[in-house]
């Protein structure tokens, strides 16, 4: 996001839209947690954001597949940064955690154990859509014509909806 700050670009598409939410993505962090990066860049996006009248969304990744304490981490950097400058934190690595947790056997993570596969993706869609719209992922119905069976998506829809009620995204708005 700090480079983002100071891309004339990117700016200006905040400044010249009518946005009803920005999701902000891609803080510094440290993998291992014995590292510090600034958030003030994330914090002026925040302020800039909620200037416009628009809802910040901060996008907390999900952990590295088998790194179980790294998805707490960021989550908890994420709400340090909307403690500073209110901003919604999409619960998305605890949702990931929350899945996993239920069914050990779901593949969220792309081989390379970082990047998503489609059902990572398919329950970071789920959880954004909770975050944005205050309804709950758990009412959609099955999506067909995509890749994932009736049941792993009831599974996906369910771990979100579990997420976003035990952490609510925008409590502080």
């Amino acid at each position: 996001m700090d480079e983002r700050l100071q891309h004339q670009a990117s700016t200006k598409l905040l400044s010249d839209g009518n946005w009803s939410h920005v999701i902000l993505q891609a803080q510094k962090y440290s993998t291992t947690g014995r590292y510090f990066y600034p958030t003030d860049a994330a914090e002026e996006w925040i302020r800039r954001i909620n200037a416009k009248n628009a809802r910040a969304i901060m996008f907390p990744e999900w952990p590295r597949r088998g790194n179980k304490e790294e998805g707490q981490r960021i989550h908890q950097l994420h709400q340090s940064i909307a403690k500073a400058e209110p901003a919604c934190v999409a619960p998305i690595g605890l949702a990931w955690e929350q899945a996993l947790q239920h069914n050990p056997r779901l593949k969220l993570h792309s081989s390379d154990g970082n990047h998503a596969a489609f059902e990572g993706a398919f329950l970071t869609a789920l959880v954004l859509y909770g975050t944005i719209s205050a309804q709950d992922p758990a009412d959609l119905g099955e999506i067909s014509g995509i890749k994932l069976s009736r049941d792993t998506q009831a599974e996906l829809r369910q771990a979100a909806s579990a997420t976003l009620r035990q952490h609510a995204p925008c409590a502080n708005k």
